[in-house]
């Protein structure tokens, strides 16, 4: 899995970086299956996170920005890649 950032447009209409993770879609099944969801703040993986979970506590960078694998995909944050 890669992470990379891309040009994001928040709500107010500012421009920020968001980050993305690439990755093969076996890897996202992986993930889907072993519970494991993505930080959206710093990229760590975490355990224990349902695929539909949103704003969990990361335990490395402790903010709320945990999201399970699902998620994240629906929000654009996942990309498969051959697709970027």
């Amino acid at each position: 899995m890669d992470k990379i950032f891309v040009d994001a447009k928040r709500k107010n209409g500012d421009m920020t970086k968001a980050l993305v993770f690439v990755m093969h879609e076996d890897e996202y099944q992986d993930l889907c299956a072993d519970d494991i969801g993505l930080c959206l703040a710093c990229g760590a993986e975490a355990y224990g996170v349902e695929p539909d979970a949103v704003g969990y506590r990361c335990e490395e960078c402790n903010e709320l920005r945990v999201f399970g694998t699902e998620n994240a995909l629906m929000m654009g944050r996942i990309r498969f890649k051959g697709e970027e």
